[in-house]
């Protein structure tokens, strides 16, 4: 569990006011907060291409109701399981290093929907994939995380 722990400069001295910083303590396992932002990730990519085919999927139970299907469900449910991973991991990491991190999976939705779905990826797409792993990286190593 991360330990929270509130630094208060000398209050009273001449020029010096009092400032409150949080610093993050990870305890236990340091890889298990990155680790569950990696599956919260990954979570999130299968509940996008479920739902996508959701919205095309003829419900075998018959309970359809407009868009809502039982794979819509599904796919509800694996954003739910998505996002109690990925808050999970906010407790361990900084937001300024998770947030970022999610963009990952627009390479991801766009990978699994052209083997899936058969969408065209070209040039352009590669070259965004590689200014969003860029911008990933350059974020998680100037706070020192990689």
């Amino acid at each position: 569990m991360a330990i929270f722990s509130p630094i208060v400069g000398k209050a009273g001295t001449t020029g010096v006011r009092p400032r409150l910083v949080l610093s993050v303590r990870p305890s236990g396992n340091p890889m298990l907060p990155y680790a569950t932002l990696a599956l919260s990730i990954l979570l999130g990519i299968a509940g996008q291409i479920v739902l996508k085919y959701s919205t095309s999927y003829k419900s075998a139970l018959n309970i359809s109701f407009g868009f809502i299907n039982e794979m819509f469900v599904g796919a509800a449910m694996i954003y739910v399981v998505s996002l109690l991973l990925y808050t999970y991991s906010l407790q361990k990491l900084p937001l300024t290093l998770a947030y970022p991190s999610v963009s990952l999976s627009y390479i991801g939705v766009a990978l699994v929907s052209a083997y899936v779905f058969g969408t065209h990826i070209g040039p352009r797409d590669l070259a965004g994939f590689a200014l969003i792993t860029m911008g990933v990286f350059l974020i998680a190593t100037s706070q020192g995380f990689v």
